[in-house]
């Protein structure tokens, strides 16, 4: 067994924001350039697939461009002020240059953007980067310029801007450059050839602005403001009288605004969930591409119209045609979009699929997401409540049905589901739902359907293992103190003669204590539910009683159960806020307690070992026989940071083992509070990292039904 004292490396195998800039396509409209973190990924535009990624900088990126004067090199730019170029060719970067700052100590970089060179200079090379930043703790950013070939600072530009990724756009064509910028209620704009001093014009009423655009070939600009309007800005720069005009669709603050090539088209979006298309000279003539899985948080028009990437806040980016239609989709993990009321993000924590290893939890709204975290990539989202998403109005909040509980059976071919709607001022609406798989659909179909299953909510949902299909169980616990067992009975309903369905076979309370969690025994024969601050064992057959037990030291409420695994099988594993608590069935005595405010608490379904996070973001990995930890990490994520869910995912059959003896069946994987799903690695297993991610040119284009068969006609001839 390893030595508790052995680090491990923390590892991100899902999340990470690929919506947090906008995208940037290639000059051919081939590839889409992402910023994710510290790094740029590279997508196939028609297939959405992963080509490459370029080498990680030494902080976050806020931005990437292609260069203005070579097209076929990428060009990026830290948070710490730090200029990358690649080849779009090489993973490795041809250049690394610092930004010097006048304050280099306190300034913190948000946004950049990169001109050409000024026709009227001699150095047809020398363009310049215009630079987004803020000092510490002060949410105003400023606009500055420097020179990209040594980086020294050049101008500081009067402009006040919004801490927000669409503060300020850029517009014109070569040689009538000019910028724009929003804070509040005032929109600035300047030449960015002889760098002039900024003019402004302001706008009343309790609005502010959200968004600004710049036209690519005239001296126009779009914004958009909170009341859902974007107004179109004529001669700012011109020595006439500005003018502008209103175009008004959305409902909800203005998010997104971007111009067509040649500028005759713009397209907005807001949280409406809903795609404008705008002909600038008809502010009456719009298209509309609805039903967006999410709000639209980003739009990023391709060279000559062929595409446009919108980026929306499940964490994802569809590629739409000039015709808005979908081309391809960009998504490897779906994010929550919002907390609900008295809720967490991924309410439903983390369940693993048996028959395909994914893990399944929460996805987009009323939605649960299948994703693999051996191969980082989302298999499907499915629909579970099978209703719309109700965007928010302005002054509103509306509560959308969202999915809090799931649960599947040993073999897979059944999953339960738990569904809530509490917006606090009607009454609560909650669903049980059990799903059963297709094996020639592949996919799970609604059976059963139970309105209120109990008052109050639903607190534990799960199944008993069980081989035979014919004699399955379910267990849900609610906040009416009980807890419900579900059976399969045939069906009464003469259009379903012959079909199994799922009712309550039985009802189960204790002292009029609060119902908790429920685990079973590994062969099914025992089911603990905590009451209060005991835990109690039953039959799950009978719904029998077989005892009680209670820590006399103790009478906080019990938050988690565990029974133990393998050889750990007599022993149950309970939680609080207070401590763990260890019990043997055999003498029903409590053999071991260690005070720890537990926060999750999950077991390896294939070994002996449990996982326990605290609230202070301490992991302790151990076995019940023991109370002292084979592994244990302090404050596993920084402190800004809270840990959400938690899960071992068996590792597939031959699958090479971590060589870590707690991970050597399955691997813990947990989500934190910025919705990254990360592991626990040993150092040397960096280099079995993705190296490269290279594809051949080939995942640049869709799959044919001839090219898959010419691929296996290839393979059979090797």
């Amino acid at each position: 067994m390893k030595s508790t004292e052995e680090k491990l490396l923390l590892r991100r195998r899902g999340g990470g924001s690929v919506i947090e800039r906008s995208p940037v396509f290639s000059s051919d409209a081939e590839i889409l350039y992402v910023v994710c973190g510290s790094v740029v990924r590279a997508y196939g535009v028609r297939t959405g697939e992963l080509i490459t990624e370029y080498e990680k900088l030494k902080g976050k990126i806020v931005g990437v461009q292609l260069h203005p004067i070579n097209p076929d090199v990428i060009v990026a730019c830290s948070e710490n002020g730090e200029l990358i170029q690649w080849n779009c060719g090489s993973r490795l970067p041809s250049s690394i240059m610092g930004l010097k700052f006048n304050n280099a100590q306190t300034a913190t970089v948000t946004g950049f953007h990169l001109l050409p060179p000024n026709p009227q200079e001699s150095e047809t090379n020398k363009c310049i980067v215009c630079v987004v930043w803020k000092k510490a703790n002060n949410d105003v950013s400023q606009l500055s310029t420097f020179c990209s070939q040594t980086g020294s600072f050049l101008l500081n530009m009067k402009f006040r801007l919004d801490d927000h990724a669409h503060n300020v756009a850029f517009g014109g064509r070569p040689g009538g450059e000019y910028v724009a910028g929003i804070h509040k209620n005032v929109l600035q704009f300047s030449d960015a050839v002889e760098w002039k001093e900024c003019d402004k014009q302001y706008i009343g009423g309790g609005r502010w602005f959200t968004c600004v655009a710049c036209h690519p070939e005239e001296r126009c600009i779009a914004t958009g403001d909170n009341t859902g309007r974007v107004l179109i800005w004529w001669n700012l720069l011109t020595s006439g009288k500005p003018t502008w005009a209103v175009y008004h669709w959305h409902a909800l603050p203005v998010q997104a605004i971007t111009f067509s090539q040649a500028g005759s088209h713009f397209y907005s979006g807001a949280g409406e969930c809903v795609l404008v298309k705008w002909t600038l000279d008809k502010p009456l003539d719009r298209k509309f591409l609805p039903r967006l899985p999410t709000p639209i948080c980003h739009l990023s028009m391709g060279p000559d119209n062929k595409y446009l990437a919108v980026s929306t806040s499940d964490n994802g980016i569809q590629i739409l045609d000039p015709q808005l239609k979908l081309i391809s989709m960009i998504q490897h993990f779906t994010w929550q979009v919002e907390a609900k009321h008295g809720l967490p993000l991924f309410p439903a924590g983390i369940t693993v699929d048996p028959r395909t290893k994914a893990m399944v939890l929460n996805g987009r709204t009323g939605h649960v997401q299948f994703y693999s975290p051996r191969s980082t990539t989302l298999l499907y989202n499915m629909d579970i409540t099978g209703m719309n998403y109700l965007t928010q109005e302005r002054n509103d909040v509306i509560v959308n049905t969202d999915v809090t509980k799931v649960s599947l059976n040993c073999n897979g071919h059944w999953m339960a589901t738990v569904e809530q709607r509490d917006d606090g001022e009607t009454n609560m609406e909650v669903r049980l739902k059990f799903w059963h798989y297709d094996n020639v659909k592949q996919s799970f179909s609604l059976n059963t359907s139970v309105e209120l299953p109990h008052q109050g909510g639903v607190t534990a949902l799960a199944f008993q293992p069980s081989p035979d299909p014919q004699q399955q169980l379910a267990v849900t616990a609610g906040r009416d103190f009980r807890f419900r067992i579900w059976g399969l009975v045939e069906s009464t309903n003469i259009y379903k003669k012959g079909i199994m369905v799922w009712r309550c076979e039985s009802v189960g309370f204790f002292r009029n204590l609060p119902a908790r969690d429920i685990s079973f025994s590994a062969d099914g024969s025992l089911m603990a539910v905590t009451f209060g601050p005991t835990l109690t064992l039953w039959v799950p057959e009978t719904n029998q009683l077989k005892c009680s037990l209670t820590d006399i030291h103790s009478q906080t409420n019990l938050s988690h159960v565990e029974f133990g695994m393998v050889d750990c099988s007599h022993l149950v594993v309970t939680g609080s806020p207070v401590n763990i608590n260890v019990w043997n069935l055999l003498t029903l005595s409590l053999i071991w307690r260690v005070p720890v405010h537990v926060n999750i608490l999950t077991a390896d379904p294939c070994s002996e070992f449990m996982a326990v996070f605290t609230s202070s973001n301490d992991l302790f990995v151990f076995s019940p026989r023991c109370s002292k930890p084979v592994y244990m990490q302090e404050a596993i994520v920084p402190v800004n940071c809270s840990l959400l869910c938690a899960a071992f995912v068996p590792h597939f059959g031959l699958e090479r083992t971590s060589g870590i003896s707690w991970q050597e069946h399955s691997q813990l994987y947990f989500l934190d509070s910025s919705q990254e799903l990360l592991t626990l690695e040993r150092p040397c297993e960096d280099a079995n990292e993705k190296e490269g991610l290279a594809l051949p040119i080939s995942s640049l284009q869709p799959a044919t039904f001839f090219s898959t068969f010419l691929a296996k006609h290839r393979t059979s001839d090797v």
